[in-house]
């Protein structure tokens, strides 16, 4: 996973790999850890807010 670009509220990464072969993903950004997530065809990318990951 690259970060691509950002600004003082978001950060915005990219990846690329076989949905076929990963189906849930959780994301660790320093000392941060996500939930578990969906990691499909059908999702384009998460948002953190208030600690929740939206879709």
């Amino acid at each position: 996973m690259e970060k691509s670009s950002g600004d003082e509220k978001n950060i915005i990464f990219t990846c690329e790999a076989d949905v076929n072969l990963y189906n849930m993903v959780h994301l660790t950004y320093g000392k941060t850890t996500s939930m578990n997530v969906a990691f499909n065809s059908f999702v384009s990318g998460w948002n953190l807010d208030n600690d929740e990951l939206l879709p």
